[in-house]
Parts: C-alpha cells; sequence; structure tokens
C-alpha cells in the first residue's frame, strides 16, 4: 500500500483579510519592483529581465511602463518609455534610478493619490453592482 504525505480531505481556509492599501505601501511595492528589475538587468540574463511585468520586448529595443500591481497599472503616462536595443541598458537603467529617486522622494505622490482614487472608485461600483445584484 502506498503512504502518500497529502489529505484525504479537502484544505479549507477562511476568507483572506482584507488589508487596506495606502500611499506608502504603493510606494514601496513599486520600488521594489524596481529594484528587482535593476538586479536582473546587472545580472544580463534576458530571459530573467522579460519576467519582469515592467520591461518587455518591442520591436528593435524594449517599452519600459512602470505601474503598480500585477497587472502594472499606469500610474503617470510619463513613466512609459522606449529604448533602443542597440543602446544597451545603460539608459534603462538611468531612468529607472530616476524613477525610482522620484517615488521615494514623493514627485509622484499625486499620481500615486490618483490610482490609489481609483481603486476606491472601482471599489464603491463593485459595491453597487453587488446590491443590485443582491436586490433582483
Amino acid at each position: 500500500m502506498l503512504k502518500l504525505n497529502g489529505s484525504k480531505n479537502p484544505i479549507v481556509r477562511g476568507k483572506k483579510v482584507y488589508q487596506r492599501v495606502n500611499l506608502d505601501t504603493i510606494k514601496s511595492k513599486t520600488v521594489i519592483k524596481i529594484d528587482n528589475l535593476l538586479t536582473s538587468i546587472q545580472s544580463n540574463d534576458i530571459n530573467q529581465i522579460l519576467k519582469s511585468n515592467m520591461i518587455s520586448k518591442v520591436r528593435n529595443g524594449y517599452k519600459i511602463k512602470v505601474g503598480y500591481g500585477n497587472k502594472n497599472e499606469v500610474i503617470n503616462d510619463e513613466l512609459i518609455g522606449y529604448y533602443d536595443n542597440q543602446e544597451g541598458f545603460a539608459p534603462v537603467v538611468e531612468d529607472l534610478n530616476t524613477i525610482k529617486n522620484a517615488i521615494i522622494s514623493g514627485n509622484l505622490d499625486t499620481s500615486f493619490d490618483r490610482l490609489l482614487n481609483s481603486y476606491r472608485e472601482r471599489a464603491e461600483k463593485g459595491k453597487g453592482a453587488r446590491r443590485v445584484t443582491l436586490v433582483a
């Protein structure tokens, strides 16, 4: 008879506890993602670099889009740029460091506030839609 380590009963967990997102959380997570991308660029492994959702390969170069979350939602339209691959990653690294310093210094706080407000508005729309569904 085989002895397996898995359980025969389904694993039940409670609902995930909601943690409110604030400005400092968004800023720190974005800076961490930028740092991870910079580290992967320094390792010079193209597969590791392209795993980040902030950089993508486009024709004749790369596209950088600094955003927040798994969907990499745009924080500010100025944080999108195209880079020629003949120049290498030096301009990419320079711009990412500039963006990281701007985030840390608070120059992009209004953009992050706009993103937070859009999250709140979407949550309110969702609440309203659920109320309509429950009443019907």
